[in-house]
């Protein structure tokens, strides 16, 4: 924890318009995560510098973040207003990622996982790079879907079967 706050101290330090946060609170136990991303979060709102936030751990990302950009071997698959998607996810991969996180106050159990595996990054599959993995995937996803308007708030999905779960984070 103190590593990061140093790291958080000297970012600001340098006045910045925008900082690249990118898993800051790896490895932390939940109370100095919580004290590590108050402090990141006072010093940006106090200086008005931008954070990009990076992490895979939504619940942190559902806390922090105003909006969210959620990204699948390189290419954004969804974007919006952080609780829309949190909420509100469309694409299938982004309801994978929600299921796969630990709920809070829950006894630890086996988490589910997305099956499959990622894809080589330098030789992505043709069409859509998750459509091997994909629950809902249809004949159209040898395509590569465009980052489309898929819900409330310019909620953005690209997906040609968007889908219309709820979740609670």
């Amino acid at each position: 924890g103190m590593r990061q706050r140093v790291m958080i101290a000297l970012a600001f330090s340098c006045e910045p318009q925008l900082i690249i946060a990118d898993e800051p609170t790896t490895a932390l136990d939940v109370t100095v995560q919580l004290q590590v991303l108050r402090l990141l979060k006072h010093k940006a709102r106090a200086s008005g510098t931008a954070v990009l936030f990076i992490s895979h751990d939504m619940a942190v990302v559902s806390q922090l973040c105003d909006s969210v950009y959620v990204m699948y071997a390189g290419s954004v698959i969804e974007s919006g207003v952080t609780a829309d998607v949190i909420h509100h996810p469309r694409h299938p991969y982004t309801i994978g990622l929600l299921q796969c996180a630990p709920e809070h106050g829950v006894p630890r159990q086996l988490l589910p996982a997305i099956p499959g595996t990622v894809p080589n990054l330098t030789h992505l599959p043709d069409g859509c790079a998750f459509r091997d993995r994909c629950y809902a995937a249809g004949a159209q996803c040898e395509n590569v879907p465009a980052l489309t308007a898929c819900g409330d708030n310019n909620q953005r999905c690209a997906c040609w079967y968007p889908q219309q779960e709820v979740i609670s984070v």
